[in-house]
């Protein structure tokens, strides 16, 4: 058997035009094997729906509940604390899903399934623009579908899903609004960035300075560029400001949860500092504060107070520990790890909340893995095919943004900035996979893209080839 011209007939057909509906049917197929990989992967998990509940799920859950039961955007049914820890998007989705099944934490589960596997959708198309090709679209969709950061979080109650949906289709816009510079692509994709604020607040610096980022890689002239500037300035007023001015009243902030950097930031940047555990410092932190508040109840009554006092701390510990503080918040690689803790504990044979963080950072990467582990390393066979896919497009990727910047390529390096590395660099020294789920569409598409770009390369170098034969 040929394996060269065996590999080169795979190549072509890759290559090859696709019709459009037989592209819309595979994407139909791979939807419905994403859904159906995603299931059977969180079977355990959707017979027992309490083990879709991380520690910050009830914070979704019960303002959820309050806005199904008619009370409006409360922390939970019957209560007259107005709700502003979590953004009102990923509530209001599962207030939906309440009313449509009651409180059904499996429903819920199935929903997040569905949200994840529709995900294929805009990745295909913003790859499909990105590379030219809708088979090369295919391919994205379906790397997406055996992702194992995507499968394990799917399930969970929590925002990370969703927001993923929503960055998927940020992306998608931007690759348009970049090549084709219109400015209804670039009103999508400013929809797309503020839904996922309202989503998760990580995404509100994408649409306070990632927007105009996304707009200067597209390089409109100038008119157009102060069009854009209104645009984005209307759908800021009309989507994100109400909110905003509602909240800030409350809590002096987009949210009421951004405060607690100071717990969670601030734990690692002690620990760097002393040496001492983070989770040490963590208590510590939250016992110092329970403790100022209780000292002047009067003072503190209000979350906003509180959280005044939780972000002078913060400053005054960034201003003592420059250093530390600098260090904390790099990049963190860990973030770029497959979720395979979600998806070992949504099978039911890992549990979390054992301190595996602490021993991360204080021992490192393998011993957190044998402590996480219980020394079972064997369980990590089953996901060996899993993990040898997310290893290669993540290697793909890496290639990709190599070759964008050996090829100057401005605009997709703004774009990775923005849709890649912010999303790295945001979680800070606070380490969980599903962080990475807004980053994988780009990551993904650029893993494509490296693929059709050799292919290029190839096609081009042989007919050097060939014409110096002729000659």
């Amino acid at each position: 058997m040929n394996f060269k011209c065996f590999g080169q007939k795979i190549l072509n057909k890759y290559h090859s035009p696709m019709p459009q509906q037989a592209f819309r049917r595979h994407l139909l197929i791979c939807f419905a094997a994403a859904v159906l990989l995603r299931i059977v992967l969180a079977w355990p998990a959707l017979n027992d729906p309490a083990t879709l509940l991380r520690p910050d799920s009830m914070g979704y859950w019960n303002p959820a509940r309050a806005v199904a039961a008619g009370d409006g955007l409360v922390s939970e049914p019957g209560s007259d604390t107005l709700e502003v820890i979590r953004p009102v998007g990923y509530i209001a989705w599962l207030a939906a899903g309440i009313l449509c099944s009651g409180d059904s934490l499996l429903f819920a589960g199935v929903m997040g399934i569905l949200i994840s596997a529709a995900t294929i959708f805009p990745l295909a198309w913003g790859v499909q623009k990105l590379c030219g090709s809708k088979r090369a679209g295919t391919v994205g969709a379906w790397l997406w579908a055996v992702c194992i950061t995507p499968i394990g979080a799917a399930p969970l109650i929590l925002s990370d899903t969703l927001l993923g949906l929503l960055s998927a289709y940020q992306f998608c816009a931007a690759v348009y609004f970049i090549q084709d510079k219109k400015l209804w692509q670039f009103a999508l994709l400013s929809l797309a960035a503020m839904a996922g604020a309202l989503t998760k607040t990580v995404n509100l610096p994408v649409v306070l300075v990632g927007l105009p980022v996304i707009l200067l890689a597209a390089w409109l002239p100038w008119q157009d560029t102060w069009r854009a500037i209104l645009i984005w300035l209307v759908l800021f007023c009309a989507v994100i400001m109400p909110y905003w001015v509602r909240n800030y009243s409350l809590c002096g902030d987009f949210d009421g949860n951004s405060a607690n950097l100071y717990f969670h930031n601030g734990s690692a940047i002690m620990a760097r500092a002393t040496g001492e555990s983070s989770e040490v410092w963590r208590n510590k932190l939250l016992q110092k504060a329970e403790q100022e508040f209780a000292a002047d109840p009067e003072r503190y009554s209000t979350l906003k107070a509180q959280n005044q006092w939780k972000k002078s701390q913060y400053r005054q510990m960034a201003a003592d520990y420059p250093r530390e503080t600098a260090l904390a918040h790099l990049p963190n690689i860990f973030n770029l790890m497959p979720d395979v803790p979600s998806l070992l504990e949504n099978n039911h044979i890992t549990s979390g909340e054992r301190g595996t963080m602490a021993v991360l950072r204080r021992e490192g990467f393998t011993a957190a893995v044998n402590h996480y582990l219980d020394g079972r390393w064997t369980i990590l066979i089953f996901l060996l095919p899993l993990l040898v896919i997310y290893a290669a497009f993540m290697l793909a990727a890496l290639i990709q943004l190599c070759i964008y910047f050996k090829r100057r390529q401005w605009p997709w390096l703004l774009l990775f900035g923005v849709q890649v590395f912010y999303y790295i660099l945001a979680p800070g020294p606070v380490i969980s996979g599903r962080y990475l789920l807004p980053a994988l569409p780009m990551l993904i598409a650029m893993a494509v893209q490296f693929t059709v770009f050799q292919r290029k390369k190839t096609e081009f170098s042989e007919a050097n080839i060939q014409e110096k034969g002729a000659l």
